[in-house]
């Protein structure tokens, strides 16, 4: 009988080690469920990050796309703006150019002219009787200068020594002055 009696508290004793494996088995696989089921959640939470991120990503490129396609056509305005001053620019310094150098033909025609006169002051002929080749020269003079200062309007004199020519007959009639500042 003692062994019967050992044999059944054994048995017993085994029972409740099986029983207390299951019950921890179920728990262990109760627990395993619960982590999946967080492990699932966060998983499927971190996509939906992600795919949010993707789109503010996605937004964000195609803002910074079109800034960009504002910004070259922009700049390519202004270019074509600057191109079209820099031509305007480029023509006003050849026509300044070429300004400066009818006026500094226009002064030494008229710095000739005054020496002219001063020679025929101090040879004794009269400015007021000229000789027919002088007047000849003084009325094409006469005619190139009010020509170049009709086509000259950066001219130095102005309007006041247009008419001045205008009006006189004889060029060797005219004083020479320095323009004002």
């Amino acid at each position: 009988m003692v062994l019967q009696d050992k044999l059944r508290l054994s048995n017993k004793k085994l029972e409740e080690y099986e029983n207390r494996c299951k019950s921890q088995d179920e728990q262990t696989q109760k627990i395993l469920l619960e982590y999946q089921a967080r492990l699932e959640e966060s998983e499927e939470r971190l996509h939906r990050q992600q795919d949010d991120k993707e789109m503010q990503m996605k937004g964000i490129i195609s803002r910074l796309m079109s800034v960009e396609e504002e910004l070259k056509k922009d700049h390519a305005e202004m270019q074509a703006a600057v191109d079209s001053k820099q031509k305007i620019i480029d023509a006003q310094e050849k026509r300044i150019a070429s300004l400066d150098a009818a006026n500094a033909r226009l002064m030494s025609a008229l710095t000739q002219l005054k020496e002219r006169y001063s020679m025929q002051t101090r040879n004794g002929i009269s400015p007021t009787n000229p000789t027919k080749l002088q007047i000849t020269e003084n009325v094409c003079l006469r005619k190139k200068i009010i020509i170049n200062l009709e086509y000259c309007p950066l001219n130095i004199w102005g309007k006041s020594l247009l008419g001045k020519i205008k009006a006189r007959k004889n060029v060797s009639d005219l004083k020479y002055r320095e323009p004002a500042p």
